[in-house]
């Protein structure tokens, strides 16, 4: 990850390698987490991406819920999807071993909130693509690093 920052000409006063990319952190650490790295595999909330996601949950959630959304939430949300792709691809023999083989041959299905998750016989995790974040405390938001 260093060299991928030493390449933007960015040095870091402070660096976390955690997905805890949420507010609560930022407000945690107060104004020193201005400026932050973070690593994550999870769409920002003020990307395109987090946009939409955001718009849809606004439809379903209760306001308390809404509120507390966050990139677990988003987490979630791809994690049911590819279950729930899975287990209707086993029509109406739906079984641990039926879903366990569909979810085995789960390739590039999008989420919207995660670069496309796909998996293989014996693969229980699916490869996704990082991004570098950076935290700004004004606005209790990591923004990707370019």
């Amino acid at each position: 990850m260093i060299k991928e920052l030493e390449k933007l000409d960015v040095k870091p006063a402070m660096g976390i390698f955690w997905p805890g990319r949420i507010e609560f952190v930022l407000k945690l650490m107060g104004p020193t987490s201005d400026g932050i790295f973070a690593v994550d595999y999870v769409e920002p909330l003020a990307s395109s991406a987090g946009k939409a996601f955001l718009e849809k949950a606004k439809a379903v959630a209760s306001e308390n819920e809404f509120k507390a959304l966050n990139r677990y939430s988003m987490a979630g949300y791809a994690s049911a999807k590819t279950l729930f792709n899975a287990i209707g691809r086993c029509g109406k023999d739906i079984t641990w071993a039926c879903t366990i083989a569909e979810i085995e041959k789960t390739k590039a299905l999008e989420t919207s909130v995660m670069t496309p998750i796909s998996f293989g016989p014996g693969v229980r995790f699916s490869d996704q693509k990082l991004s570098i974040m950076q935290a700004d405390f004004s606005t209790l938001s990591f923004k990707p690093v370019n």
